[in-house]
């Protein structure tokens, strides 16, 4: 008589078992861990002006996918260092001059004109860069690592996180690869004087380190998503089928010199720049994220980030 209650318990309890692995689980949505942050500050620039720096949150990771991408893969080949320009004692005639550091945050702040004010700039021009571009005389920028080449890379969109996107009338993308062309070896051959007093020689990095840029284009506004401004390239730039040879300058002598073949003749390197409009105010900009498509036209994102949490900053004055 025991025997059929057990047994009916028993079935009982298969039967909730069953149901409860047969029902759907939802599926978590993947959203951006923000930073904690950073109350607005006011910061004295001179005795008789100062200027107030809105909070900023940079992403932590990256955002969802947009909505415009049917598809979108992570690829362990892609690696990218965010290497923002954040100095702003460097001067150059061909980018940013002076700059502050934001007292509550210690962070650096360029100080940066607005078109009406571009005549004050020492030296003209209308591009400023968000990454480092000033080191040794190397072209710099946010290195790209792309380690399976054969995928057939092209840029299509990036995503940024930007405190006001209403301060900018442009942006653009430049890729570029530095490379040494060979003639580095001449500088490190010993020197007869350096041998006879025992002077070691030293290797200068200008001669024999060349550019060849590889594509550029402006940068059009698609939508904002999950707090992401994206772009998409108004002229699209790929990174496969790239000349071999260095020759900006067809009176260069050293014109032709060879790279290699595709991306492995040097360092593939990424500038984006931005031009002000004539609104004054506080711009931080993060680059969020980068899409390609590979050969089979599946979107692909990078994987792995360095110093993804980091943002460029800059006062339009």
């Amino acid at each position: 008589m025991l025997k059929k209650p057990l047994l009916l318990f028993i079935l009982v309890l298969a039967l909730l078992a069953a149901a409860f692995f047969a029902f759907p689980k939802p599926t978590p949505v993947q959203t951006p861990t923000p930073i904690a942050t950073k109350p607005s500050s006011t910061v004295s620039v001179s005795a008789s002006s100062s200027i107030t720096i809105p909070s900023f949150s940079p992403l932590a990771n990256l955002p969802p996918k947009p909505d415009f991408i049917p598809a979108l893969v992570t690829s362990t080949d892609i690696r990218v260092d965010s290497h923002y320009q954040t100095d702003p004692s460097i001067e150059s005639p061909d980018y940013h001059a002076g700059g502050y550091v934001d007292s509550t945050t210690d962070e650096n702040y360029f100080l940066i004109p607005k078109s009406s004010n571009f005549q004050k700039r020492p030296y003209g021009g209308t591009n400023f860069p968000i990454f480092k571009s000033v080191e040794s005389h190397a072209y710099q920028g946010t290195p790209i690592y792309i380690a399976n080449e054969s995928s057939n890379y092209s840029l299509s969109y990036i995503g940024f996180k930007m405190s006001d996107h209403t301060l900018l009338s442009q942006l653009s993308v430049e890729l570029g690869i530095d490379f040494m062309g060979g003639f580095e070896q001449s500088l490190n051959s010993p020197k007869p004087l350096a041998n006879i007093f025992g002077m070691k020689t030293a290797c200068a990095c200008g001669p024999g380190l060349y550019l060849r840029r590889v594509g550029n284009s402006n940068l059009e506004f698609i939508k904002e998503s999950d707090d992401v401004s994206w772009y998409t390239l108004k002229t699209p730039i790929s990174l496969y089928n790239l000349p071999n040879a260095y020759c900006d300058d067809p009176n260069d002598e050293y014109c032709g010199v060879g790279t290699g073949a595709g991306l492995s003749g040097g360092n593939l390197r990424m500038h984006i720049y931005y031009v002000p409009n004539d609104k004054e105010g506080a711009l931080q900009i993060q680059l969020a994220d980068i899409i390609l498509k590979d050969k089979d036209g599946n979107f692909v994102e990078p994987s792995t980030w360095d110093n993804y949490d980091h943002y460029y900053r800059a006062y339009l004055q």
